[in-house]
This record gives C-alpha cells, sequence and structure tokens, in this order.
C-alpha cells in the first residue's frame, strides 16, 4: 500500500536510475516538491509547488507544514469522494424505492418515518411533512406490526391485516416486515 502523504525534494543529486530521472524531469519542469495526497493506501492526488517566490529552499519546517496541510488535503479529499458516494447511493435507493408497485415505510428505532415511497403515499396517506414524524401518524395496524418487528416480537411474512382507511373505508391489504440492520449488524429500523 502507498503511504497516506509523501513529500518529495526533487533533487537529483545523489539518486540513480529511474529515481534520478524522475527528480531531473522534475526539476527541469520547475518543480521543487511533490507531494502525494495518499489516504488508506490509496493515491488521491498530487500537489506540486515550484520554486520559493524569495528563491530560498524548502527547510525542514516548511517542509512538515506542507505535509501537513496536505495530509488535511487528502482527508478532506476523501470526505468529498465518500460524501459524493452516500448521495449516489441514496438516489439510487429513492430510485428504487419509487420503482416497488407495494406500498414501503420505513422506520428508526426511535419510531420516526424515515421513508416511505409514492405508493405508501396513495395507500396510507403519508406525505413529506410526515417524514421524521412519529409512527403514530401510520395506521394503528402498521404500527403495532413495525413496533413489534423493530422489538424482534414478530416478524409478519405476507399477513392479511384490515385499515380503516379516511377516505376509502376498511382496506385489506398484505403486510410483511423487514428489520433493517447497520454495518455492525445493530438494528437501525
Amino acid at each position: 500500500p502507498l503511504p497516506n502523504t509523501t513529500v518529495i525534494v526533487a533533487d537529483p543529486v545523489g539518486e540513480t536510475g529511474a529515481a534520478r530521472f524522475l527528480h531531473e524531469v522534475l526539476k527541469s519542469s520547475g518543480i521543487d516538491i511533490l507531494v502525494t495526497l495518499g489516504r488508506r493506501g490509496q493515491l488521491r492526488g498530487v500537489v506540486l509547488l515550484g520554486p520559493r517566490r524569495s528563491g530560498d529552499a524548502y527547510f525542514k519546517n516548511d517542509l512538515e507544514f506542507v505535509e501537513s496541510l496536505a495530509d488535511l488535503a487528502a482527508v478532506s479529499l476523501e470526505n468529498a469522494i465518500l460524501f459524493r458516494q452516500s448521495i449516489q447511493m441514496l438516489e439510487y435507493s429513492d430510485r428504487l424505492l419509487e420503482s416497488i408497485d407495494s406500498a414501503v415505510v420505513a422506520i428508526d428505532v426511535g419510531g420516526r418515518i424515515s421513508s416511505f415511497n409514492s405508493a405508501a403515499t396513495k395507500l396510507l396517506g403519508v406525505s413529506d411533512e410526515y417524514r421524521g414524524a412519529l409512527m403514530h401518524v401510520l395506521p394503528s395496524e402498521i404500527g403495532w406490526a413495525l413496533v413489534l418487528a423493530l422489538s424482534g416480537g414478530w416478524h409478519p411474512r405476507e399477513v392479511e391485516v384490515t385499515i380503516d382507511h379516511a377516505v376509502r373505508g376498511v382496506l385489506h391489504v398484505i403486510l410483511s416486515t423487514d428489520v433493517l440492520h447497520d454495518d455492525e449488524k445493530r438494528i437501525s429500523g
């Protein structure tokens, strides 16, 4: 694996072979310092520094400062990549959820509605204002099934229940629940 951050001072003197060639190419390109931005063994970027405006050499303190900045930049780059990936996963999950014809409602361990699809909106009357609301806004038959599933007491699969719908009257629906787990196998919803 690659080190997290590497600071290379372009100085062909004392180098041999490919390393000498690399240092010569850097120097001839006006590059005095090459800094790799690595995280978790992966190269995330490279910073190239030319000569200082003052003409002074880069001293040990300067190189330590550049290395500290490079470490922070590498963490920031990784965070940006992870954030973008999480956004992409959320968008994918939303598209997948919307493609399901059955009503789907997800709650967190605190009993708050975390997501639902358009079929749930049609069947249960939930809307965006219910996102984050406690599940008591759901029909009691659905709410109890979710509570029991979270507590490990009952995991209904294709059980017929009736819902007293405010507009459509009594509806017969098939109910199934499943428990969601996080990366550490803890119940998350």
